[in-house]
């Protein structure tokens, strides 16, 4: 069966343009959403990193609560990388040298601190 759904590749074609901006670890990074969008291997995704750009890309269809955690999740992968923390990261642990053990620490931390922080009360 043939698969109709766009793939978008963000290194070999435009980088739609940017509907917001975050500066992670003083880096400015674009961040896009695009329909249909797809990692690497061609499996649909929510959310991407692409450090080579750099810029954030979420997918379109995704309601406003699901966006906003893709997106802090994918600033998580950004601050790992551009903090040095993912290095440590690879050089700690073998598990890591294909990504596993950030993706899994993404998916089990970003809730966590999010959650945190929305509990935080007094002055600000």
């Amino acid at each position: 069966m043939e698969n109709n759904l766009l793939v978008y590749n963000p290194v070999e074609e435009p980088t739609p343009e940017p509907l917001m901006q975050v500066t992670v670890c003083g880096t400015l990074i674009p961040i896009v959403f695009v329909a249909n969008l797809r990692a690497e291997d061609g499996d649909a995704c929510d959310g991407l990193f692409i450090a080579e750009v750099p810029f954030i890309a979420i997918d379109s269809s995704l309601h406003s609560a699901r966006a906003s955690a893709i997106l802090f999740h994918e600033i998580g992968h950004a601050a790992m990388l551009l903090s040095g923390a993912g290095y440590l990261l690879d050089k700690k642990s073998k598990k890591n040298q294909s990504g596993e053990l950030e993706e899994e620490l993404m998916r089990v931390f970003i809730p966590s601190f999010l959650a945190a922080i929305e509990t935080i009360q007094g002055a600000t």
